[in-house]
């Protein structure tokens, strides 16, 4: 006779326990069920699952079980007092609640059926998924048949629930419907005292304030800003030596230093970004002669705009120019017709013409150091933050995107002007930075200020490094654009490709947002204007993307 005997669950799973077990309680380590073993009358190496027999009073009449196994939505069986089938009790698999409804008493017409058929064991000796049980061996205790929760929304079929607010259909049991997320029991909470989370609609215990699979405030529900903190420490002590050297060539200054703005990934598509730029500048600024007639292709990589002057309209200038260091009475020499003409054809051979490739190269040029190191700043401090969110893919394919429709207002704005080029990446900088402004608005970004004084003839430094919202910090850039456009002389700098760079950023990081490609954890500009109500267009701070 073999030591072991082995049987089929309900579920599947095939068990093996000792023979010593027989008579006593088994639990199946898959569904949890737990039930007594006990041998065939027909045949003793044969073993089954029997139903609990009822436990009978002096009298001799049977009573009601000690326990009841209620069914889970999840599939959990759980086990509750008898005493306690009109309370609610909560899922250890899945955390919901669960309300026990008092089960209906069969006819008195129908034999009384077992809790689970007899099991048969043909063909599981040496199967490959048998479970030994030899340490689940527990007491006998009665238990009567499995229950399931009553239904709480109207029915619409066995097993299946109706929610009241959408009239989606719903396992029997679910707390909270799957397609709305609307409380298909409320009892459930009330009874064990908690509170609901506005959000993911979980229960949570009596007092909690904070979601924290959601990041909200269970009060107001509005959701908690995760920060980025990094090592600040050492970015002040690294920023205040710059400052002790930078400020010595440039006097007065404010930029950023650093974000807390959160991003689950690592920006290396803005690094890459940053060290192309560089490098091609670097290559711009060693090709390219001091002469513009002379510098050829390079400058052809540079974006034209503007209306192209004919050789009529130049010499009039030139000559108009050299009439004012003369006297009235006084007419242009010989020399001076042929400096103008000179002039006429130099001035020619440097203006290029426009071309479509030119909407992307002349982001990665520059005039100079100063110029170059000013884009950098923003593109590693705001640009990082924004790529850490979106993904290192959305950042390769935006950042090119954007170059090109910021140019596009400040083509428009030159068209009747006299043609010039455009040369940096600002447009495509600034359209990251409308990102930022869309997704980031209340993250804190830190920056450095500095300037020298001149107090008898000593240089004094004097520098500080300070925090603002994200959103003070880009709209005092977009005053100055602004302010810019208005000034007859711009000073060299294309106001109208930093506009447009805001705006077509912030309107890309809009549709990311409401087509829910992004998820900003509740940071965005809906989430922190309108709180709860946001969640129609961006979706739940705990829902997925």
């Amino acid at each position: 006779m073999s030591d072991r005997l082995m049987l089929r669950c309900n579920c599947g799973a095939k068990l093996a326990f000792p023979r010593s077990a027989l008579g006593r309680k088994i639990r199946c380590p898959k569904c949890g069920n737990t039930r007594r073993a006990e041998t065939t009358s027909a045949d003793p190496e044969r073993a089954s699952f029997a139903p609990s027999a009822p436990s009978s009073n002096t009298g001799g009449a049977s009573t009601q079980s000690a326990n009841t196994i209620i069914r889970c939505a999840c599939g959990a069986n759980l086990r509750v007092p008898t005493g306690s089938r009109s309370r609610a009790i909560r899922c250890p698999k899945c955390g919901q609640r669960v309300n026990v409804a008092p089960a209906a008493p069969p006819p008195a017409t129908q034999p009384a059926q077992p809790a689970v058929d007899e099991l048969d064991l043909a063909g599981i000796a040496g199967g490959p998924e048998v479970a030994d049980l030899s340490g689940e061996i527990f007491p006998s205790s009665d238990e009567s048949p499995v229950a399931t929760a009553a239904p709480q929304s109207g029915s619409v079929g066995s097993g299946r629930v109706r929610c009241p607010n959408c009239a989606a259909s719903n396992r029997t049991g679910e707390t909270y419907c799957a397609a709305c997320g609307h409380e298909l029991n409320p009892a459930s909470v009330e009874a064990g005292g908690g509170v609901s989370c506005p959000s993911c609609r979980r229960s949570l215990p009596k007092g909690a304030k904070i979601c924290v699979d959601c990041g909200i405030n269970i009060k107001t529900g509005r959701s908690l800003i995760t920060t980025h903190e990094g090592d600040l420490d050492n970015v002040y002590v690294k920023t205040e030596g710059i400052i002790r050297i930078v400020s010595w060539i440039v006097w007065v200054c404010i930029v950023p230093v650093a974000s807390e703005a959160f991003g689950t990934g690592k920006p290396y598509a803005v690094r890459a970004i940053a060290a192309l730029t560089a490098a091609v500048s670097v290559l711009f600024w060693i090709a390219t002669p001091a002469d513009p007639a002379e510098a050829g292709a390079w400058l052809q990589l540079a974006l034209w705009s503007g209306r192209t002057p004919t050789a009529a309209e130049i010499r009039k200038e030139l000559t108009e120019a050299y009439r004012e260091d003369l006297e009235e009475s006084e007419e242009l020499s010989e020399e001076d017709r042929g400096e103008i003409e000179a002039a006429v054809q130099r001035v020619l051979a440097s203006v290029g013409h426009f071309a479509t490739y030119q909407l992307l190269t002349h982001a990665f040029l520059h005039v100079d150091i100063f110029h170059l190191i000013g884009n950098l700043i923003f593109l590693l401090v705001l640009g990082s933050r924004v790529n850490a969110l979106i993904g290192n893919t959305w950042t390769a394919v935006l950042y090119p995107t954007l170059a090109a429709l910021a140019a596009l207002p400040h083509m428009c704005a030159m068209r009747d002007e006299q043609i010039g080029l455009l040369l940096g990446a600002s447009g495509a900088v600034m359209g990251l930075v409308g990102m930022y402004l869309v997704l980031f608005p209340a993250h804190p970004i830190h920056m450095a200020a500095w300037f020298r004084l001149v107090p008898f003839l000593l240089l004094r430094l004097h520098a500080t490094i300070f925090t603002v919202r994200g959103f003070w910090v880009v709209l005092a850039y977009v005053a100055i654009d602004v302010y810019g456009t208005l000034q007859e002389d711009s000073g060299g700098v294309a106001n109208w490709a930093h506009l447009g760079g805001i705006g077509f950023g912030a309107l890309i990081a809009v549709i990311l947002l409401l087509t829910r490609r992004v998820n900003a954890r509740g940071a965005d500009i809906f989430s922190v204007l309108l709180g709860p109500k946001a969640w129609a267009l961006v979706g739940r701070p705990g829902a997925t993307r």
